[in-house]
């Protein structure tokens, strides 16, 4: 097995697929944009790419073909008026800018409010930004009609007795986004249990709200899965050690640690999940993750040039739940983990991404401008792309 592996160029916004076998490099996209917050993720199973640039998710096939604008804008709308239904069935469609709103956040027969991502940039000049969404790109429609916009005349249509909604006004709050870690869930639908997710998502973090938010890739849903998540700069997906579900783990690096939260299918709001687990604590500056779910493994990456793979205390495991951090930073001790450094290169390196395939973990170190892997048997650095390619330290 030989992965092909797709990198980001942070100056020109270029991306690249290396093709370990060959040794070829294909350019995939470019941007004339400086590319500030750079993540990446690849769902196999599609053949599909997701990036973040800049103020936008992206997507497109692996060939470079297709790119599209995932998401671009968050908008939270809230339409004030009556005629919203008796019951929240009643409420068919709310449309904001073309796009179907279809994560419902409150609703009553007076008041209904939604949260939708916008496959838009958000506009940089102000002036434009003011206009970019208005009380017209506004639709609701009930089962006893629809309304655009507000109604002028809104206290003689109530008077009336008019049916259909009748809306007085409208609150529109659209962001900009700055999304930085990405993650995908890949699981193919012949072999999904029913404890997994029936549809797929993308999970990404926020740094311009400091949220980790997840949205549906066949429809317009999006999820709030966790609030005051500042620098989350990792993500990763799956179940170990046994897990009955999914979890979606989760670096902070200003906090130091790495979470989880439990993405069962029974979650079906667009409000927060539950609480995340904390496993691991008193790192320094945690950012990217990979998940081997074949060995219940997790590795992650330090700002500051290491490398560790951590597992979950075994309830049976006397001598891992009796292990004890290290002031050399060896091996680091949580609330449910614990992990042990596995390499470490220079400080001054800086580490970001990593990710896992069968025989080789990558990574990619910003500072030198060199992604590099490593055997998971030898543990011995390899640069693949950048400075001198196949050269060992």
């Amino acid at each position: 097995f030989t992965s092909t592996v797709y990198y980001r160029e942070q100056r020109n916004g270029t991306i690249f697929a290396y093709n370990n076998q060959d040794n070829s490099v294909v350019e995939l996209e470019r941007s004339t944009e400086y590319a500030r917050f750079v993540g990446m993720t690849l769902q196999q199973r599609t053949q599909r790419l997701y990036w973040s640039d800049s103020r936008t998710i992206k997507s497109a096939n692996v060939d470079g073909s297709d790119t599209t604008i995932v998401i671009g804008t968050l908008v939270r709308v809230t339409w004030i008026g009556v005629n919203f239904g008796s019951l929240q069935s009643d409420l068919l469609e709310l449309i904001v800018k073309g796009t179907r709103c279809v994560s419902i956040l409150s609703w009553s027969s007076e008041k209904v409010e939604c949260l939708v991502g916008l496959p838009q940039k958000y506009p940089s000049n102000p002036d434009v930004a003011a206009v970019f969404a208005r009380d017209d790109d506004c639709w609701i429609r009930t089962t006893r009609g629809a309304m655009q916009g507000t109604a002028p005349n809104y206290g003689e249509m109530r008077a009336a007795g008019y049916e259909s909604p009748i809306v007085e006004r409208i609150k529109l709050r659209a962001t900009f986004i700055l999304p930085h870690a990405l993650a995908v869930n890949d699981v193919h639908p012949s072999i999904r249990s029913n404890d997994q997710e029936p549809e797929d998502w993308l999970y990404w973090s926020n740094s311009a709200d400091g949220t980790i938010y997840r949205s549906s890739l066949r429809t317009t849903k999006i999820d709030i899965v966790h609030e005051h998540a500042w620098s989350a700069r990792g993500l990763a997906l799956g179940a170990i050690a046994n897990e009955q579900a999914s979890s979606l783990y989760f670096s902070l690096e200003s906090k130091g640690t790495i979470s989880r939260i439990s993405i069962s299918a029974s979650q079906s709001s667009p409000s927060p999940f539950g609480a995340p687990q904390v496993l691991l604590t008193g790192l320094e500056s945690p950012r990217g993750l990979a998940l081997d779910a074949s060995n219940d493994a997790l590795y992650f990456a330090e700002k500051t040039g290491r490398v560790y793979k951590a597992k979950l205390f075994d309830s049976h495991d006397t001598q891992a739940s009796g292990m004890e951090a290290d002031p050399t930073g060896d091996n680091k001790v949580g609330p449910m983990m614990a992990a042990h450094r596995i390499l470490t290169v220079s400080s001054l390196a800086r580490l970001d991404g990593i990710t896992v395939d069968s025989k080789y973990l990558y990574w990619c170190e910003t500072n030198s401008n060199i992604v590099a892997r490593a055997s998971l048997v030898s543990f011995e650095r390899e640069v693949v792309v950048g400075g001198s390619a196949n050269s060992q330290l």
